[in-house]
């Protein structure tokens, strides 16, 4: 095991809100954690000494049993009413022609030798064209009010905060046949120690995820099975996860590959072969 005062460098690489495949080297964690779909959607290396521990947050697939978890909704209300009449308006335009002729006759006497009678006829056409214009407004029978509903999640909750929560221990062979070497877990155990020691104490995890570190033949992991987000102390999964090993590794008689520490079914920490 190493000293708590060698170096520890910390590289990031938060895949930007997006899940990538899971990585080979994490396959069994998946299996062991029970993580349906599995998916990488943050990791980090942490260096201690000359060992790299690998750091990773797994989404699964909801679990079949959980499938109807119910979710604390607040349903908002509102009515959207269409006025109760609505007002068209139309210009109707109408055009009339009419056409008069008027006949004139005048009657033109000259007396020169002899007496004629010469009589003049004129024609007089008259066009009237008459426009006009009225306007029509209809009212129509309102339709039915439309009244929509709209529903909102309850405002997120702050996470649950289990740190010093009891479990119980039991043993499997998920992982396997072979117990994880006690050399690899205490690296992990190294490692926790030491970044604890410079930053955040604890870590926030969203349901139907995994906080998992891996080094070697070795993984310990966190799985929050609840419907709601947790917080759970990086020491307390370091302890837990151990006393989970020691129930079921050697030299405890017979061995399993895995050593589970449940809660009532909402969280998990495990130790395991990766």
């Amino acid at each position: 095991m190493f000293s708590v005062s060698r170096a520890l460098v910390l590289f990031s690489s938060t895949l930007g809100g997006l899940s990538a495949s899971i990585p080979s080297n994490l396959d069994q964690v998946a299996i062991n954690s029970h993580c349906a779909n599995a998916q990488v959607v943050n990791n980090q290396t942490i260096a201690v000494g000359s060992n790299l521990v690998f750091l990773a947050t797994l989404a699964c697939s909801p679990p079949a049993a959980n499938a109807p978890f119910a979710q604390n909704i607040i349903g908002n209300t509102v009515t959207i009413t269409v006025p109760a009449t609505k007002t068209i308006t139309a210009t109707k335009t109408s055009v009339s022609l009419s056409t008069s002729t008027k006949s004139i006759s005048k009657t033109i006497t000259i007396s020169i030798s002899k007496t004629s009678t010469t009589t003049k006829t004129a024609t007089k056409t008259t066009t009237k064209i008459t426009t006009a214009t009225a306007f029509i407004t209809t009212t129509l029978p309102a339709p039915a009010p439309v009244t929509l509903t709209v529903t909102a999640s309850a405002p997120s909750p702050p996470p649950l905060h289990v740190c010093g929560g009891t479990c119980a221990n039991s043993c499997n062979n998920d992982a396997g046949q072979l117990p994880p070497v006690s050399e690899d877990c205490g690296v992990i155990e190294d490692a926790i120690q030491i970044f604890t020691g410079q930053g955040p104490t604890s870590f926030v995890l969203d349901p139907n995820h995994v906080e998992t570190l891996t080094f070697g033949t070795c993984s310990y992991f966190f799985i929050n099975t609840s419907p709601i987000t947790l917080e759970y102390c990086w020491t307390d999964l370091s302890k837990t996860a151990n006393a989970a090993g020691a129930a079921c590794f050697p030299p405890a008689q017979p061995f399993t590959s895995e050593g589970l520490c449940t809660s009532f079914g909402l969280w998990a920490v495990g130790a395991a072969h990766s």
